[in-house]
């Protein structure tokens, strides 16, 4: 509880409404088990970090530096406004940034928003900056699930209602990660809400 009244101190600077929104989200979609799954110490890239919801987050655990990633100007600039000491705040393309060794690179409900190209694109680049002991975590709806994404694509043509959803189902996922060397595990999302979210943990494999 108080790390959500800590989010909530971080962003009501930025409007009651968006600071409430923010610690909702983190509640919902499920932040406290991504937060089991990162690693609890090194760097942590957020990859379409929006506002800096996530990447707040998981700084106030453990022994993290962060760093949010996000093509959007409006986003970012309400992110940078956080201040937090060991989070950083970056405009720009992921595969454009210079970046430190990194530890844990995340990708969370972000797929879905861009073409199958680009999420490919984006995959292959991360598959070859992959360290032997780094992970990549990627979170995305699945429209096998058809009753919980049916409930998920109406919330986001809510939010989103211009743009075009590109879903993978879990098998085509699975297909693409090991086709780029990826092995994966794959966490369910939260039974208490109805999404249908896969939570996918991604190594290099090792060929022996």
């Amino acid at each position: 509880m108080k790390e959500l009244i800590s989010i909530f101190s971080i962003y009501k600077s930025q409007g009651f409404i968006k600071a409430v929104w923010t610690v909702v989200r983190i509640v919902i979609l499920p932040f406290g088990k991504l937060n089991k799954i990162v690693p609890q110490s090194g760097t942590i890239v957020d990859i379409g970090c929006g506002n800096g919801g996530l990447t707040n987050y998981l700084s106030l655990f453990g022994n993290r530096n962060l760093i949010g990633i996000d093509l959007s100007k409006k986003r970012i600039s309400s992110a940078i406004k956080s201040r937090r000491k060991n989070v950083k705040f970056i405009l720009g393309d992921a595969t454009q940034i210079e970046l430190p060794k990194v530890d844990c690179y995340m990708m969370v409900d972000i797929l879905h928003h861009i073409s199958f190209p680009a999420q490919e694109k984006l995959l292959l680049f991360l598959s070859k900056s992959l360290k032997n002991n780094s992970i990549l975590i990627v979170k995305d709806v699945d429209p096998s699930d058809k009753i919980p994404f049916l409930f998920g694509h109406i919330i986001e043509k809510i939010l989103y209602p211009e743009e075009i959803i590109y879903t993978r189902s879990k098998k085509e996922w699975l297909k693409l990660f090991n086709f780029l060397g990826l092995s994966a595990i794959i966490e369910e999302g939260i039974f208490y809400f109805p999404d249908s979210t896969k939570i996918f943990i991604l190594k290099k494999k090792i060929y022996l």
